[in-house]
């Protein structure tokens, strides 16, 4: 739902998973497996949300595969995220209160979570989902546990305000506060609420290094929301709770987004003031230059290829645009998908 504007920068983690759905996508015919799901908002209130591929063998774009899949069914209001575990896809709508299960393979409807609150994002573990829910602004969220052998809730565990992006580290779920300037973690084994650690204002975005790090990117306080305060990115070490590295951004007129890590993890990638920048995980200063000056409405790293992907999504009631580049910066190509792309699923084989 970021086309409220109360957030502005749902993130950009890049999801990845191994998956029992088929090894040889073939779209034409409607056979999904391997290769690149966009989630697109829709226009706000309008109930047109969907879901666009895109096939790695071609870089050609399908688009609205859940209508075209189910008779012109459709997903519903705000296409928050989408995520593939095992042989299912999980349709995260915000707007429309539920999260949609289909077929990978064929995309076709095989369940609903419904009656959320408002939900964002998953994470996966086995047979348990988490879901992150708003609940209501102002007020402190919770992440649902999600039980996928039949997509009921088997517990609610109320964590900070709005809730975002969160992230499974060694049993622990860390869970971004977006409303605040806390990170929630829970315990996974017992389910219960752990600890919560303070990093900085805003905090949405969440990835691990290759040094078994976390960065955590934090927005800061918008001047719309109050007084502006200056966004920061943080290294988090989980083993011994300790916060390694805080860096600021130089000005508080603008706010950092979309973090994202490459598939060896040793190289950073997030949006600031309508540019695309990447920092080593071993640097201890923000880069001063960038890779690339473009609009962005989300951002993922596709691990097969090593892409980059930005999504832009124009006007919110047309058509949106996803391109890709080289890590280094170099455009390689684009495609047409649904309206208000904000964010990716990276499947491989």
């Amino acid at each position: 739902m970021k086309q409220t504007r109360f957030i502005l920068l749902s993130l950009c983690s890049v999801f990845v998973l191994l998956s029992s759905c088929s090894k040889e996508a073939n779209p034409e015919e409607g056979i999904y497996g391997p290769g690149i799901f966009i989630a697109n908002e829709g226009t706000f209130n309008q109930s047109n949300g969907s879901v666009s591929f895109i096939s790695r063998s071609t870089y050609q774009s399908y688009n609205d595969i859940y209508a075209k899949a189910n008779g012109g069914a459709v997903l519903g209001d705000v296409v928050q995220s989408v995520y593939v575990h095992k042989d299912k896809v999980y349709v995260v709508v915000n707007n429309s209160q539920k999260v949609q299960v289909v077929n990978c393979e064929n995309f076709t409807y095989s369940g609903v979570i419904s009656d959320r609150n408002l939900p964002r994002y998953m994470a996966f573990n086995n047979q348990r989902g988490y879901l992150t829910e708003w609940q209501n602004f102002g007020e402190n969220g919770r992440v649902s546990i999600i039980n996928l052998i039949n997509n009921s809730v088997a517990k609610q565990i109320t964590v900070g305000k709005l809730p975002e992006q969160l992230l499974i580290y060694d049993k622990m779920l860390y869970v971004t506060n977006s409303n605040d300037s806390t990170v929630s973690v829970i315990d996974l084994t017992y389910e219960i609420l752990d600890h919560t650690f303070t990093v900085g204002d805003w905090p949405t975005g969440i990835v691990q290094d290759a040094n078994h790090k976390l960065w955590i990117l934090c927005s800061g306080i918008p001047a719309w929301a109050g007084t502006s305060t200056n966004g920061s990115l943080v290294r988090y070490n989980p083993d011994t709770d300790e916060i390694e590295l805080r860096l600021t951004f130089p000005s508080s007129d603008f706010q950092p987004a979309y973090l994202c890590i490459n598939k060896t993890g040793n190289s950073l990638f997030y949006y600031y003031d309508g540019k695309v920048y990447n920092m080593g995980v071993n640097e201890t200063v923000l880069p001063s230059n960038s890779i690339i000056t473009t609009a962005a409405y989300g951002m993922g790293i596709d691990p097969a290829s090593g892409y980059l992907f930005v999504t832009d999504a124009g006007d919110f009631m047309s058509e949106g645009t996803v391109k890709w580049y080289n890590v280094n910066g170099t455009f390689v190509g684009s495609a047409t998908v649904g309206v208000a792309p904000n964010g990716f699923f990276f499947l491989e084989e």
